[in-house]
């Protein structure tokens, strides 16, 4: 047998091997998404219908989750309500810019001190400072400096917040604000939270912040609820072809509260916690379900929230 034969033997191996992996790759997402699809339609027409929160399969997940004391906290918070909702949104925002922080700057920063060894250290003995120290310090410092520059954004969520509640007087020389029922209701307020999103009852007030807004609304004045469900499916694009494949999805879950006051503000939270929070405190307000699809090719994205798995 010769060696080109050989050659081409492994070659025709290993494109066979390549085609039978493509082929089960393809058909097991085909599969996936068909089932994906008769459980959204099933799903849907139970949201319509009414019927989805109300179902046997979905009150005994409920029952369950509840056992576990999961869903809410009455732990008091200590912090005061503009350190509070600045620290929310501060989280929300390293979050956000992970990527940022964690890859684009280390990356270039190296590039950068490579670039600085070569043609500024040229010698051993007229190192000023060696690489690896140059490049921790100059990495720590920028971190911090962006690190600060989110949070002075952060406290921009509270400051819109206090000019959007007329009853709030603002003070220049002393407090930003003179109104303790604020704080006493956001301190020991029952708190609902999902990810970066939270939603805080007390007797007169409702808190909501959904990683972007933060709202407060009197409870006396809600008189409608909805809830948003939002299936989110991923699709992965081939370069080679342009075509995008099915490879998952998501739902989500959201909130919204309702006055003829102020403009329908919400936030997302896993479907056991709205169902909790609806029967404790808003069992006797309207509500309607709606429903809708939205189609995402993003290469990176954060996992489900295991507890908004659809239960049929």
């Amino acid at each position: 047998m010769s060696e080109s034969f050989l050659v081409y033997l492994i070659f025709v191996i290993i494109v066979v091997i390549i085609v039978l992996f493509s082929f089960i790759y393809f058909y097991f997402f085909e599969q996936k998404f068909k089932r994906d699809e008769i459980l959204a339609q099933r799903a849907v027409s139970k949201f319509f219908s009414g019927g989805y929160f109300k179902s046997m399969a979905f009150i005994s997940a409920y029952n369950r989750y509840c056992e576990k004391g999961k869903g809410c906290t009455t732990r008091p918070r200590s912090l005061s309500l503009r350190h509070g909702i600045t620290l929310w949104r501060f989280r929300y925002l390293l979050i956000k810019n992970f990527l940022v922080m964690g890859v684009v700057i280390p990356v270039v920063l190296i590039v950068a001190v490579s670039i600085w060894n070569i043609f500024v250290n040229l010698e051993a003995d007229t190192q000023l400072i060696s690489a690896e120290y140059m490049y921790a310090i100059v990495l720590t410092a920028i971190e911090v400096i962006y690190a600060g520059v989110l949070y002075v954004m952060s406290r921009s969520v509270f400051d819109t917040w206090l000019s959007s509640i007329s009853e709030i007087k603002i003070n220049a020389r002393s407090s930003p604000y003179d109104t303790p029922a604020f704080e006493a209701a956001y301190a020991s307020g029952v708190m609902f939270i999902c990810r970066e999103n939270f939603v805080i009852v007390s007797p007169a007030y409702l808190f909501i912040f959904d990683g972007e807004h933060f709202s407060s609304l009197e409870r006396e004045c809600i008189y409608k609820l909805k809830i948003l469900a939002k299936r989110i499916k991923y699709y992965q694009t081939m370069n080679e072809s342009g075509k995008s494949y099915y490879t998952s999805n998501e739902y989500r879950f959201r909130i919204d509260f309702i006055t003829e006051t102020h403009e329908p503000c919400g936030a997302e939270l896993n479907q056991y916690q709205i169902k909790m929070l609806i029967d404790k405190y808003f069992g006797e307000l309207k509500g309607e379900i709606l429903y809708r699809e939205e189609k995402s090719t993003s290469i990176i994205h954060r996992p489900g929230i295991k507890e908004n798995r659809i239960i049929l």
